[in-house]
């Protein structure tokens, strides 16, 4: 699968190795085949909230959608609806459940409502891309 690069900015690296195993949810990562000699940088909470953002943008019809095409995989982009009005990123808690695979969960307030969020964001071909964005509720 050939995707965009997310560019998020300047990103921490750190070398990592290659694992694969279950996650807290009970779910199995598949395994990431990474080239020797090569790393998968960690996606910070600030990058990770950055990210989020800039799809919450779109729903809330700030940005077009077609900015997304570099963010989130065609699938997710295919899903998202515009909903006139202003969402609110609340607590966002991001954890790594894999190499190049990172999950994301929190709230956003749309409204006086407060929703549940859950993020998947993967590390492919340079960049981090988000596959899974769904706002629960």
């Amino acid at each position: 699968m050939v995707v965009r690069a997310l560019r998020l900015g300047a990103v921490g690296v750190a070398s990592v190795g290659v694992a694969s195993g279950a996650v807290a949810s009970g779910a199995v990562v598949p395994e990431m085949r990474v080239p020797e000699g090569r790393v998968v940088p960690e996606l910070s909470e600030e990058e990770g909230r950055r990210l989020v953002v800039v799809v919450l943008e779109g729903v809330d019809g700030l940005r077009p959608l077609g900015q997304l095409a570099g963010v989130v995989s065609g699938e997710v982009l295919r899903g998202l609806r515009v909903e006139v009005g202003r969402s609110r990123l609340g607590r966002l808690r991001v954890c790594r459940v894999g190499v190049g695979v990172v999950e994301m969960a929190g709230t956003v307030v749309r409204g006086g409502r407060v929703r549940a969020l859950a993020v998947r964001v993967e590390f492919v071909d340079g960049g981090w891309r988000c596959v899974v964005f769904r706002v629960l509720g």
